[in-house]
């Protein structure tokens, strides 16, 4: 193949890992005998038009002195046998093989020459048995560097490896320098230093829903200096939301044009051209000045530009209620292998108007760990229900059609711890053990923790029967009603189309 060592240079790629599954790659390839260990990682795989990420699926450790032997040209090598039933594998499931092979410690690594001609030899003909590009991948315990051969016989490199655990860690092939931040920055990172926030600002962060608790989410990652975020929302300004809707005003709502002294046709116009929720956000990042650029998507998050979207996060805040949203982030975040963060704020009363229930909720949800579905937190009956048009909706008798209260300080602490956990595992400071659940009771001052796990049946989060790091191999499942995009905003730009139907309850 006369391409074959022709290296192309294209979007990152990355190497995206949960926790557990880190843990069992680590716990092989670097031994407490420093010698040189492999095996072969199996991997889904994502594509978007900034990157391509390989999704770790699974990881069979090569049995030392069977599958991994000592080399006529080389240190050790993969038996021909395990090759042949990773390749064999990897077909039958569509799966990305990666072979991996340990070099004990050190802050930065590299594929020996050897290995280099082991690729350009093999890769070519294993890429021809697995029908799929075919990768490799050398670790120590403080850097990652990898190689994934393509199935036109050229190669990219691997930037990064994420591991999604307590702390976001980000693996490279070596360490390397980053440029001081800005001076208007000084004070927080006294906290997380400059690396910290070159880690923010190289980070993409997706917030579905920006009302009263969203737009906060906004505020605060803006100001933190979070390089990009993504807004989705379908909805525009109501008079009802400017008290706890930051960057908003009376201006948005247009709430002049329902004076009777205006022509009847141009009060109907205007009352329909209220500033859409997310353009509100871009104006809340530009007010910030630390050159956050917001993604405006006035869509409902289940449509394809919604989906397509997240899928280039790097961290999720849910902060849209409905059933529906929840069933699409949940399954994005780990299907994808992107960390969910969701908050809400509950405020209950009985018939007589007293205070029964008032806090905010924060739920960290880490990708094959646990989830909304299997944890009885998504309403399946109630998400059917979302599904179906507006007239069989109401004829079904979903809920009151009365808003849920909202204040904003209430909102404020759940944003605030969301965007404060993002922060720390960002930028390595989260301490192990937090709970994955929260709730913050303010009218008693105590804070309740919960701990969740998944189950081995799930089909979303276990990594045996879900869907975790499936990424583009099975399609998302999204309702039909509602895959029609809206209109569509990005840095100020708009395209139109006919609108779907919104179902998410006022936040």
């Amino acid at each position: 193949m006369a391409c074959a060592s022709l290296k192309v240079v294209t979007s990152p790629v990355e190497l995206r890992v949960t926790a557990s599954l880190w843990a069992r790659i680590r716990s092989h390839m670097l031994q407490e005998d420093f010698d040189e260990h492999g095996g072969v990682i199996f991997c889904g795989r994502a594509a978007t038009n900034t990157r391509t990420s390989l999704l770790v699926r699974d990881f069979i450790a090569a049995i030392d002195g069977v599958d991994y032997v000592p080399s006529a040209v080389g240190y050790r090598e993969l038996t021909a046998s395990f090759i042949r039933h990773a390749a064999l594998r990897a077909r039958r499931e569509h799966l990305v093989p990666l072979f991996v092979h340990g070099h004990g410690e050190g802050d930065s690594v590299e594929f020996s020459s050897t290995d280099l001609n082991s690729h350009a030899r093999s890769y070519p003909s294993l890429i021809e048995i697995t029908d799929t590009e075919v990768g490799a991948v050398v670790m120590t315990d403080e850097a990652v560097a990898g190689e994934l051969w393509l199935v036109d016989g050229r190669f990219v490199d691997v930037d990064a490896t994420v591991v999604l655990g307590h702390n976001i860690k980000r693996f490279t092939p070596s360490r390397t320098q980053v440029d001081a931040a800005s001076p208007c920055q000084d004070r927080q990172i006294r906290l997380f230093g400059h690396r910290g926030q070159a880690i923010l600002a190289a980070s993409i962060v997706g917030v579905v829903g920006v009302g009263g608790a969203g737009m906060l989410v906004v505020e605060y990652l803006s100001r933190l200096g979070v390089g990009r975020i993504i807004a989705i929302d379908p909805d525009r300004v109501e008079p009802a939301n400017v008290p706890r809707l930051p960057g908003s005003t009376m201006r948005d709502t247009r709430l002049f044009f329902m004076t009777n002294r205006l022509p009847e046709r141009i009060c109907r116009l205007g009352q329909r051209r209220p500033t859409p929720k997310v353009k509100i956000a871009r104006r809340l990042a530009i007010q910030a000045g630390q050159g956050t650029i917001v993604e405006m998507l006035q869509f409902n998050v289940a449509t394809v530009a919604a989906t397509r979207a997240l899928k280039n996060c790097d961290y999720i805040v849910l902060a849209a209620d409905s059933n529906t949203a929840q069933n699409v982030v949940n399954t994005i975040g780990h299907q994808y292998l992107i960390p969910v963060i969701q908050v809400g704020v509950k405020i209950g009363a009985d018939d007589q108007g007293a205070l029964t229930e008032l806090f905010a909720i924060v739920r960290a949800i880490r990708p094959g760990e646990w989830c909304l579905s299997c944890s009885g937190i998504i309403d399946f009956a109630h998400l059917a229900l979302e599904s179906m048009p507006d007239r069989e909706r109401a004829l079904a008798d979903y809920g009151t059609g009365e808003p849920a209260p909202s204040v904003i300080t209430l909102n404020a602490i759940g944003a605030s711890n969301v965007v404060t956990r993002i922060m720390l595992e960002l930028t390595g400071l989260m301490e192990p053990g937090a709970a994955e659940q929260f709730l913050i009771h303010p009218s008693r001052g105590t804070v309740e923790r919960r701990f969740t796990s998944g189950t081995a049946t799930c089909q979303i989060c276990s990594e045996e029967n879900g869907v975790v790091g499936l990424g583009d191999l099975r399609a998302l499942k999204l309702p039909s009603p509602l895959i029609a995009d809206t209109t569509v905003m990005t840095r100020g730009s708009s395209t139109r189309s006919r609108p779907g139907p919104h179902l998410g309850r006022k936040t």
